[in-house]
């Protein structure tokens, strides 16, 4: 009788530990999740949220909204909404989370915070997308090199797992700036960026700093 108590109990363990291990998202959406919910970004239901995110208004964006799915119809429609920024394609994506608050003069979007989150089907995929995020923004500063360097600040760090940007740009009645902070842990990717005007810049910026020490990132413009 002892013998088989043990046994179960070695199952038990075994597959809970099975369950664990292939189920890594859990903790970097679990981290990233209660992040987003500190910073009081309101979750949306999927089916609502990403299939309406084009006619989403103005003023609910300005609040913040986020939600998360693996259901591909609904990642397609994220896909299009982000203009398949990075190569991203809906074949390789097993999970998405996405948050994002926006601040509008005019009807246009001036100021912006989004975070997404994704779990991909292998890791050569994610591999992939953050190589692609990496080559967008490291040689940001080459769109801005009309500029003096008394205008001009911007910096970026690169390691396996991490890359941050920050860029500052103060010129006559030009006050503009970007941070980005993206990870890779296997298959899961997650980036963050930060587009501010003078006019928006603390409230983002503390948002940033706020969800980077949550969620166990650097600030990007401790950069500068």
């Amino acid at each position: 009788m002892k013998v088989k108590k043990i046994v179960s109990i070695l199952l038990v363990s075994s597959l809970a530990v099975s369950i664990s291990g292939c189920s890594f998202v859990n903790s970097t959406y679990d981290k990233t999740r209660k992040a987003i919910e500190k910073l009081g970004i309101e979750e949306e239901k999927a089916e609502k949220f990403f299939d309406e995110l084009e006619e989403i208004d103005e003023k609910d964006w300005e609040d913040g909204l986020f939600s998360e799915t693996s259901d591909s119809k609904y990642i397609k429609e994220f896909i299009k909404y982000r203009d398949s920024a990075f190569g991203l394609k809906k074949t390789n994506v097993n999970q998405v989370l996405f948050a994002q608050e926006l601040s509008f003069d005019s009807g246009l979007e001036v100021s912006s915070f989004r975070i997404t989150c994704i779990e991909f089907k292998d890791e050569e995929s994610a591999e992939d997308f953050f190589e692609n995020i990496i080559d967008a923004y490291e040689n940001m500063d080459d769109i801005f090199s009309g500029y003096s360097d008394d205008a001009l600040d911007f910096e970026t760090d690169t390691s396996d797992d991490y890359f941050y940007m920050a860029l500052e740009l103060h010129s006559g009645i030009i006050s503009n700036s970007c941070y980005v902070v993206s990870s890779i842990d296997k298959n899961v990717v997650t980036l963050l960026v930060v587009s501010t005007t003078d006019d928006d810049k603390d409230e983002f910026v503390d948002m940033m700093e706020e969800f980077c020490e949550e969620a166990g990132y650097d600030n990007p413009i401790d950069l500068l």
